[in-house]
């Protein structure tokens, strides 16, 4: 989805993400994190004080990501079993 009517997505998910009021030392789970776009843009919020943990059920996810999940604030998790 690259965009939602009338409005770009990017520009959409950083105001969605700007008003959820993050801050610094904060811990998020991520319920969908797909490729970790969103929760690279959260770790900026929370200054590396806090924990992002994403969860994802598809593996090829983490493949794709653009996130360097070796930060000490992220942490990726896939579904292994059922």
């Amino acid at each position: 989805m690259n965009t939602i009517p009338g409005v770009r997505y990017p520009l959409f998910i950083r105001n969605a993400i700007r008003e959820m009021q993050i801050q610094p030392g904060d811990n998020i789970l991520v319920f969908g994190a797909g490729a970790g776009r969103n929760m690279d843009l959260m770790d900026k919020y929370i200054s590396g004080k806090g924990r992002i943990v994403g969860l994802d059920v598809g593996p090829e996810m983490l493949g794709v990501s653009p996130t360097p999940f070796h930060r000490s604030s992220l942490h990726y998790h896939r579904k292994i079993t059922d």
